[in-house]
């Protein structure tokens, strides 16, 4: 029995992509098909490199052709709408919608998807959430929902951002929230499919956090998060 087919929408343009594998993390769209082999063995995974200029699917394959959709992180910001690869992905969210393919996604993800569905996505004024994001609550009517199984009714997961979910599309559903943002997961309908996303990273492992904190440790020392370079961990315990 073939196992379902699943498009990897990878929102990093292409010269982050090449500055992440210099800085020992993992290219987002790896790290995705990664994780969902480790649930599914049988998943078969495409990459489509969303922000880039020449993106296209593979040849020979259609949206419709796929069963779902999965949405990486970015370093991009989704209210930068002067940046072309911020409007190449509304555009390209649009598009998976219309052909039905629902989908979801974490991070820069669920804000993508947001935007495109008729949603507004916020500068946090509480500030950047990152390394490991505390008291996550599900919300109460859907603790039952298949993305939290196993999961307990409060958690804590891997986190890096500086932007949230606001307003969330029309027929939107809150799944999760912690006091640093009222939208850590959420479901919602839009075109002829559901998108399901999430504001943390269920996809990262410890050394793959511990990577992007590295990467990102001039800004994190500016910000206060660490006092100094040498504290900024380059790798996480397991």
């Amino acid at each position: 029995m073939t196992g379902p087919r699943v498009l990897i929408i990878d929102g990093y343009p292409k010269r982050v992509r090449e500055k992440l594998v210099e800085d020992g993390a993992t290219v987002a769209a790896e790290l995705y098909t990664n994780t969902l082999k480790f649930c599914r063995a049988d998943v078969s995974c495409e990459t489509v490199y969303a922000a880039d200029a020449d993106s296209a699917l593979p040849t020979g394959e259609a949206l419709d052709g796929f069963d779902g959709a999965v949405w990486t992180g970015s370093v991009v910001s989704v209210r930068d709408t002067e940046d072309s690869s911020v409007r190449r992905q509304i555009d390209f969210a649009r598009a998976v919608f219309d052909a039905g393919v629902s989908g979801f996604g974490s991070c820069f993800a669920i804000q993508i998807a947001t935007v495109a569905a008729g949603g507004a996505v916020i500068h946090n004024p509480k500030g950047r959430e990152v390394g490991i994001g505390h008291g996550l609550a599900l919300t109460e009517a859907w603790r039952a929902h298949p993305i939290f199984e196993g999961r307990a009714p409060v958690f804590e997961a891997a986190m890096i951002h500086e932007y949230m979910v606001a307003t969330l599309p029309p027929g939107g559903v809150v799944l999760a929230e912690n006091d640093m943002a009222p939208i850590q997961a959420a479901t919602f309908p839009v075109g002829r499919s559901v998108f399901t996303g999430v504001q943390y990273h269920p996809e990262f492992h410890a050394a793959e956090l511990g990577a992007i904190l590295w990467r990102q440790r001039k800004t994190l020392v500016r910000e206060g998060f660490y006092p100094d370079f040498d504290t900024v961990p380059d790798k996480l315990s397991t």
